[in-house]
């Protein structure tokens, strides 16, 4: 990223479906399992980030290698579109759950208004355009087939910035880093 653009980071939780190699159609239990499997939550997804990171990159698209989801973006207001560079998909482990991250380069902020836009474009792509694909496609792993989810229909699904997520710990570290900055001047004397 150059001196002169921003980054910005919108986090969705990931959940997935597994399906067991060795299931049993007789010890079916409705209780345990959906049409789709076992469900996985964003906790139970950690044990599967590799096989998440190789998918993301296995969902690489040519046309979208300079912008990322940006390339379809057709919202309003259009200065998001303008300011918003590009917008590539990644997960991370934060707080011992796996987030979906979408890596925005900005040129410029973005207004609160811009930041809703741009969270309401990234649901839009986890529920009906890349994630909706995405979750389609087993990912075979050591347990059986996985299906991962960047959205999921229920109330505690959100997109939060990396401040709204991770605003305490944000908060203390620059703490930290000024109280450390403080003292090697002071040291310095």
């Amino acid at each position: 990223m150059g001196n002169d653009t921003f980054e910005l980071k919108l986090y969705s939780p990931i959940t997935g479906h597994l399906m067991e190699d060795n299931w049993d159609e007789d010890d079916f239990d409705v209780s345990f399992y959906d049409y789709e499997g076992t469900p996985l939550s964003p906790y139970e997804m950690t044990a599967f980030e590799d096989v998440v990171h190789k998918a993301i990159e296995d969902e690489k698209m040519p046309e979208e290698a300079e912008r990322g989801l940006m390339e379809y973006y057709w919202g309003e207001p259009a200065s998001v579109n303008e300011k918003v560079v590009s917008a590539f998909v990644d997960a991370e482990v934060y707080n011992n759950e796996l987030w979906g991250v979408l890596k925005c380069t900005l040129k410029e902020p973005l207004t609160k208004e811009e930041i809703a836009a741009l969270k309401e474009y990234a649901t839009g792509q986890y529920s009906d355009g890349y994630g909706e694909g995405f979750e389609q496609r087993e990912r075979k792993t050591e347990y059986g087939e996985l299906y991962v989810h960047f959205w999921h229909s229920g109330d505690d699904y959100s997109i939060l910035t990396e401040q709204e997520l991770k605003g305490p710990q944000i908060e203390r570290a620059q703490k930290s880093t000024k109280s450390k900055a403080r003292h090697l001047s002071r040291d310095a004397r």
